[in-house]
């Protein structure tokens, strides 16, 4: 991702934006922990169907036999992602992907839960003919491969492009314009688009994006969801009988009654791919987005650490608790950025919550079997780590009080203004009933910052011994 930031910068494009970096990045931690706890699941899956109801014995160490299971890989993979475009229910969970506007490696995470159960259950009709550990590796493969081709610092690549799928025929199944929709849907090669009429060359330049205005949010939740309640549902809705709402669920996301199932393409809005697009770009300080940079850093570092553990990785508890605790973490830098204000207050919760986490899930996982020449390293590091957060808790109070101070001013001055109005006749102000409004809201900062402290006292005290003898060399037994 650095390399790739590196090149555009040489090659004067714009560098990606920070924020969808952020999104991307973790909505792939997301997938990561989704998929861990599905992949026991479909292997038992593929297994009952190879063990029970295969067809044929195919030898697993044959070429043929691999070079046969990447044909029907990649053949499934082409419908199955053809289907998430052209079935208005499917799109709902895909359009998260396509609705970047900015093209990137970070771009291949950007995908949501529903989209990973779909590729993951779609290939089982597979085991019938396929060894499951061979069908498992192309499945991963074909994952893998899928990095490159978001980009767009790649350009031609000249006879290849006839084969195996590129940077520059995947640019095009990102494309708003006309000439992009519903095309190249290959992974790693390109030959069903070819079979089917579905490939397209890249000719003017693309502008990124969906044919509608994406939800302006940088919220994970909203982004992953919206589109159900705000297209399918109302769709659904405005239907007058039963085969048109089935038909506003199972056709394309362009189909409206007396329409052809995937919708006109002259319906679509013509780009002018030279003028710069419309993005969602609130105004961030630098000190917010290093704030995210770096707490980002640290979920995303602790989750590589973390997970690779069997106590994680065979543990859907553990998993679960990651999950949701990745989640939160990403709603609430989704808060930051969208400058809203309860951002403060999710973010000291998200904080709060993360020794509680620390508490029992790494902790567990440090008293397990970290080698003992580590232990006092990571120890170290996880002392940083807890006063980071405690350091973030005592900020985003501040933040939150600063803000809450300026409201009750501004909500003052407003009312002073309408008092001294010549029209308002009655209204009067209780000068008194405001600062004592003030006063509470300070009361409630002073309870939560106690509160914080409490919490973390009872945490430190009773859990980490380390931070005991961190501030006393003497050990105290608790």
């Amino acid at each position: 991702m650095t390399i790739e930031q590196l090149i555009r910068f040489f090659q004067r494009k714009r560098p990606s934006r920070v924020t969808d970096i952020i999104i991307n990045l973790g909505a792939g931690l997301l997938f990561v922990v989704a998929r861990v706890l599905l992949l026991g699941t479909v292997l038992n899956i593929f297994y009952f169907f190879y063990d029970n109801y295969r067809i044929v014995d195919l030898p697993k160490t044959c070429i043929s036999t691999w070079f046969l299971s990447l044909l029907l890989i990649e053949f499934v993979y082409y419908w199955v992602h053809r289907s998430l475009h052209e079935i208005n229910l499917f799109w709902a969970s895909h359009q998260f992907h396509h609705n970047a506007v900015d093209i990137d490696v970070s771009t291949t995470l950007r995908d949501t839960l529903i989209d990973l159960v779909i590729y993951e259950f779609f290939p089982t009709p597979l085991a019938l003919i396929i060894p499951p550990p061979i069908l498992l590796v192309h499945m991963q493969f074909s994952l893998i491969y899928q990095v490159w081709l978001h980009t767009e610092v790649v350009t031609h690549l000249g006879p290849l492009e006839y084969i195996i799928n590129t940077p520059r025929q995947h640019r095009v199944h990102h494309g708003k314009n006309r000439y992009c929709i519903d095309k190249n849907y290959g992974a790693l090669i390109m030959i069903w688009d070819r079979v089917f009429g579905t490939y397209q060359a890249e000719e003017e330049k693309i502008t990124f994006g969906t044919t509608t205005e994406p939800y302006k949010t940088y919220d994970t939740t909203t982004l992953h969801f919206y589109y159900y309640y705000d297209t399918v549902w109302h769709k659904f809705k405005a239907m007058d009988n039963w085969s048109d709402k089935m038909k506003a669920l199972f056709y394309g996301p362009g189909w409206a009654p007396g329409k052809p199932r995937t919708g006109l393409l002259t319906d679509i809005p013509e780009v002018d791919p030279y003028t710069p697009a419309e993005r969602y770009d609130p105004y961030i300080p630098f000190w917010q987005l290093f704030y995210c940079m770096s707490h980002g850093f640290l979920v995303a570092l602790g989750f590589y650490v973390v997970t690779d553990h069997p106590l994680i990785r065979f543990s859907h508890l553990n998993s679960l608790i990651i999950f949701f605790y990745v989640m939160l973490a990403l709603t609430s830098f989704g808060t930051i950025f969208d400058r809203r204000s309860v951002a403060p207050l999710v973010e000291v919760s998200r904080c709060l919550l993360y020794f509680l986490f620390d508490t029992y899930v790494i902790s567990s996982w440090m008293d397990s079997s970290l080698a003992p020449h580590l232990r006092g390293l990571t120890e170290s590091v996880l002392t940083v780590v807890r006063v980071i957060h405690f350091m973030s808790i005592v900020l985003w109070l501040m933040v939150w009080l600063s803000r809450t101070n300026r409201r009750c001013k501004e909500t003052y001055d407003k009312l002073s203004l309408m008092k001294e109005d010549k029209y308002i006749d009655n209204y009067t102000i209780d000068k008194n009933r405001t600062d004592s409004w003030r006063v509470g809201r300070r009361m409630a900062f002073m309870g939560g910052a106690v509160s914080s402290f409490v919490i973390l006292f009872m945490v430190f005290a009773l859990r980490f011994d380390e931070c005991t003898q961190f501030l006393n060399p003497i050990k105290v037994e608790l």
